[in-house]
């Protein structure tokens, strides 16, 4: 290229190495799709091609990262092919890609993270850990209600191989916890704290699994302070300690988005494939596992329904990854749908029994209109019990910060709809919230857990956005003191409210 057009940067190709002009959407060498926009190495923010400065916190986004534009612009007058590699990084999407990504693009934060990121990152580690395994053996004090008949079941498997255990003995949920419980038996033996490792195990992968999600989707800072706010959660930490499916639904439901997102940003075909297959079958699975399946299997569908509406498919990714992840899901699920077939009249009461339409007070209404402001008024409070109840038993799951920072996401969201990764979290919440609305009050709790990742990633993009808007207006120091303050306070409340008030069940 002997000149660069109007001054703009060229745009480096992900696969070659070949200069283009800045306004090419393919590389004129190999063909591969081009990205407009790179990470910066500061905050994770996604900035246009053109800027030399991210926009959102004023870190240099070329090789050296610092200085004024005016000394970049005299000591870098035109990048070499090398350079241009290096500041457009990953560069995995087609410039139609490019139009809706935003902080929800690619994660790629080009940096290493610093000690300060590593001794938070360890920080949140071990108070996941010690959350989840602190007194498991003696709090909640004994095995009771549901954790009794998965712990029976499970025995039953055990002691007679692939005896299906009676679905009455586990509330008519979903045997495949049961099978794992058995399994986990025979290697780690029948006391109270072997069997509450399992969940205990299940709820460590899910923090780590939420954060590679949320790094994916909202840059490294936000995924570092959202885990932050999940590791000691009550809400996490309550499932993650009792003999209940809702630990093995919530890491199912993380892996489903978080496949589901790497598969939308995979450039290669073979790989994109192989992660939608992925994403495919941990959704086909979730059937085997807890009867909020429906409520994860609808989140996904809005998820995909948010995408079209929003154009995400115009260069074809979207639909490259939906055909492989929809059949795998689908034939995941066929033993499933066979013996819910096979057993129709009871799924159908089940359901029923379940659902606010069967309700008395729901039945004893006069009037379509009644009616649908009854279901209306219940997805409402169901909201605002979540959001805004008494913190500790049965009313509300978040405490004040956290449901604050999870709004404040959650509205950041709402005016980026139309980006992936806001698309993705709208979606989870939306139909969590709304599909335990719709639902009984005995188990809507463990029915929202489909609403997790998106409350937690809200909250840790939440923070995020506050510590960027305090950027120029705050030294960097309160900032983080802010941050690190926030976070000390919402453990404390969580682990008070667990560890201190008896650990009642929602």
């Amino acid at each position: 290229m002997d000149s660069i057009e109007g001054g703009a940067l060229p745009v480096a190709c992900p696969q070659c190495t070949q200069l283009n002009r800045a306004t090419a959407s393919f590389c004129g060498a190999c063909g591969a799709g081009l990205s407009h926009d790179r990470p910066c190495p500061a905050c994770g923010s996604r900035n246009p091609h053109s800027h030399r400065f991210c926009d959102m916190c004023g870190v240099g986004l070329l090789a050296g990262g610092a200085g004024s534009g005016q000394e970049f612009a005299q000591s870098h007058p035109r990048p070499s092919p090398a350079q241009a590699a290096g500041y457009t990084a990953k560069a995995v999407q087609s410039s139609s890609d490019a139009r809706i990504s935003g902080l929800d693009a690619q994660p790629a934060v080009v940096a290493g993270p610093g000690l300060a990121a590593y001794a938070a990152g360890l920080a949140v580690a071990l108070a996941a850990i010690a959350a989840r395994v602190y007194r498991l053996d003696s709090l909640p004090a004994d095995l009771v209600g549901l954790e009794d008949a998965f712990a029976s079941a499970a025995l039953r498997v055990a002691q007679g191989g692939l005896t299906v255990p009676d679905l009455d003995a586990v509330a008519a949920q979903p045997v495949g916890f049961a099978y794992m419980l058995g399994a986990w038996t025979l290697l780690f033996g029948e006391s109270v704290t072997a069997l509450r490792l399992l969940p205990a195990m299940v709820g460590l992968a899910s923090v780590g699994v939420f954060y590679l999600l949320a790094r994916r989707l909202l840059g490294a800072r936000a995924a570092l302070l959202g885990a932050a706010v999940l590791a000691p959660s009550l809400w996490a930490v309550q499932y993650s300690r009792l003999l209940l499916p809702a630990s093995l639904m919530l890491l199912a439901a993380l892996a489903v988005a978080y496949l589901l997102s790497a598969a939308l940003d995979e450039e290669r075909a073979d790989r994109r494939r192989m992660l939608g297959l992925a994403g495919g079958l941990v959704l086909g699975a979730t059937p085997y596992i807890d009867n909020s399946f429906l409520i994860l299997l609808g989140a996904v569908g809005m998820f995909w329904l948010i995408g079209y509406m929003a154009e995400w498919d115009s260069s074809g990714s979207v639909g490259a990854v939906a055909y492989p992840f929809w059949l795998a899901a689908a034939a995941m699920a066929v033993p499933f749908v066979i013996l819910a077939a096979m057993n129709l009249d009871a799924v159908v009461e089940q359901a029923r029994a379940a659902s606010a339409l069967g309700a008395p007070e729901y039945q004893e209404l006069d009037g379509l209109t009644e009616q649908t402001k009854r279901l209306a008024a219940g997805v409402w409070n169901t909201a605002i019990r979540l959001l805004f109840g008494s913190f500790v038993g049965a009313d509300r799951l978040l405490d004040v910060g956290t449901a604050l920072l999870a709004l404040v996401g959650l509205a950041v969201s709402a005016a980026r709809w139309r980006e992936r990764a806001h698309g993705l979290l709208l979606a989870f919440f939306g139909v969590g919230v709304v599909a335990a609305g719709l639902t009984t009050e005995a188990g809507m709790f463990g029915r929202l857990t489909v609403a997790l990742p998106a409350v937690f990633g809200a909250a840790g993009f939440g923070l995020h956005w506050l510590m960027t808007w305090m950027k120029g207006r705050a030294p960097e120091p309160v900032a983080y003191g802010f941050a690190a303050a926030l976070i000390a306070l919402i453990t404390y409340a969580n682990l008070n409210a667990y560890f201190g008030q008896g650990a009642a069940l929602p």
